[in-house]
């Protein structure tokens, strides 16, 4: 959140500036069910929580790009990594068909395709941050649009880790005016790993 800076007092009173840009904490959590029957149980609970929920299948690529070099960089260079994403229909993940699932419109163009792009900074370092009982990063979210997205981050030097599809539903609940959004994957999907 952020808010408006106010101008100095008396008189007219300097322009203030830009206000600084706005920022979001997202606190996130991953874990995994024991048994299948617990999923159904915890499924039935979302959905009698949640204010709204979808299906989707997703395509995921993990792509490891070179950092600038540094003094004292350690051999081979540093990196950072990318998580690329886009939403797929269904049929997409059984079928292997990238353009597979609904029939085009008679009017309108398809529109573009969409790749949601997540750098995760290290861990903060700090005496009160190493005190949390969980990890603080600074995390960057970008949108491109069209399919050449991947290329392009290996043009840049990115190298493929893996890419997975993946089933399942999101959950989205409104709690003391929180937004919490659970994501309930099936199992790994397709997986393949990218080539060292």
């Amino acid at each position: 959140m952020s808010a408006p800076a106010s101008g100095a007092g008396g008189g007219g009173g300097a322009a203030a500036g830009p206000p600084p840009p706005a920022s979001m904490t997202e606190c996130r959590t991953v874990g995994m069910m024991e048994r299948s029957d617990q999923s159904t149980e915890f499924a039935n609970l979302l959905r009698s929580l949640c204010a709204s929920y979808c299906s989707h299948a997703t395509h995921s690529m993990v792509l490891r790009l070179p950092l600038p070099p540094v003094p004292n960089a350690p051999p081979g260079g540093t990196w950072t990594g990318l998580r690329l994403t886009r939403r797929l229909g269904r049929s997409v993940v059984h079928s292997g068909q990238s353009g597979a699932g609904k029939a085009p419109h008679p009017f309108l163009d398809d529109p573009p395709e969409r790749w949601e792009v997540r750098h995760e900074g290290p861990p903060l370092q700090g005496p009160a941050l190493n005190s949390l009982p969980a990890a603080m990063r600074e995390v960057s979210d970008a949108a491109c649009y069209g399919a050449g997205a991947p290329e392009f981050f290996k043009v840049l030097g990115g190298k493929l880790e893996y890419e997975q599809y993946r089933e399942g539903n999101e959950y989205s609940i409104i709690f003391h005016g929180h937004e919490i959004k659970v994501g309930r994957a099936g199992g790994a999907g397709r997986v393949r790993q990218g080539a060292h």
